[in-house]
């Protein structure tokens, strides 16, 4: 989506869309949907209204095809030099089921327990929806990445790992 929120919403996307819910009712199973993943991602620079309302005109595009079998995901990529709060980009409770986080380095703690609180007030499930290593400790003494990704995971009460 980046550099295309003014044309989907346009409808310059429509067709690949439709093309997109299509194939999700034909999956016949469970689908998680992560509608532009990690929003505030500096690189990405998806401005918050525009985003929020092309979140809006994907899910109801699929509702309005008929597609249920889908659950939202609002995926935060956690990255240290956001400063912008992230729910400038909540598209709002009706178009989110998730609440999806990136989780590469132990140094995403603290960012990813604010996340987690965040979940809990909006009462939506959080899932890690990425996750490998990245500058991973591995000395004597120093927390492995997935030491601390288990962590994460038990502490924040993460529902769904990818």
């Amino acid at each position: 989506m980046n550099g295309a929120l003014q044309d989907i919403l346009d409808g310059v996307y429509d067709k690949n869309i439709r093309k997109i819910g299509e194939w999700i009712k034909r999956a016949n199973r469970p689908v998680y949907f992560r509608i532009g993943y990690e929003f505030d991602l500096p690189q990405n620079a998806y401005e918050p209204e525009l985003y929020k309302k092309v979140f809006r005109y994907i899910v109801d595009h699929f509702k309005g095809q008929g597609v249920f079998n889908v659950a939202y995901v609002w995926h935060s990529a956690i990255h240290p030099t956001q400063t912008k709060d992230m729910m400038l980009w909540y598209p709002g409770d009706e178009y989110v089921d998730w609440v999806a986080i990136s989780y590469f380095n132990s140094a995403q703690q603290q960012a990813a327990a604010r996340v987690a609180q965040k979940a809990r007030e909006l009462k939506k499930p959080l899932m890690i929806a990425e996750a490998t290593p990245a500058g991973i400790f591995t000395q004597k003494g120093k927390l492995s990445y997935l030491q601390t990704l288990f962590d994460v995971i038990e502490r924040e009460d993460v529902r769904f790992v990818s």
